[in-house]
């Protein structure tokens, strides 16, 4: 009886593939909290990032979601406009890092 080598009859692939980064590994995350009192819409200063990624999530039961990342002078601070569904007190909390170009 033949053996037959059925590694030759497949398409191996390596067991370690590549990861996406999607943010520099070298940069630390810095996080931010944004307090809202009965108001829709706030802005917070992050400071001078080359490209930031920019991620929030809220305490209430609430939507919330970044309407507007900007700079008002270049190279000057960047800034975050924080929309909310309706009107609440509560915090958000914000990470903030470094993106590759």
């Amino acid at each position: 009886m033949a053996r037959i080598d059925l590694n030759r009859f497949r398409k191996i692939y390596p067991s370690r593939k590549k990861q996406p980064h999607f943010f520099n590994q070298t940069n630390e995350v810095k996080a931010f909290t944004v307090a809202f009192s009965s108001s829709k819409i706030q802005t917070l200063s992050i400071g001078n990032w080359n490209y930031p990624v920019v991620v929030i999530g809220q305490t209430d039961n609430v939507n919330v979601w970044i309407s507007k990342v900007y700079r008002e002078v270049l190279n000057g601070p960047w800034r975050i406009d924080i929309s909310a569904s309706s009107s609440f007190t509560g915090e958000v909390h914000i990470h903030v890092a470094e993106g590759n170009p």
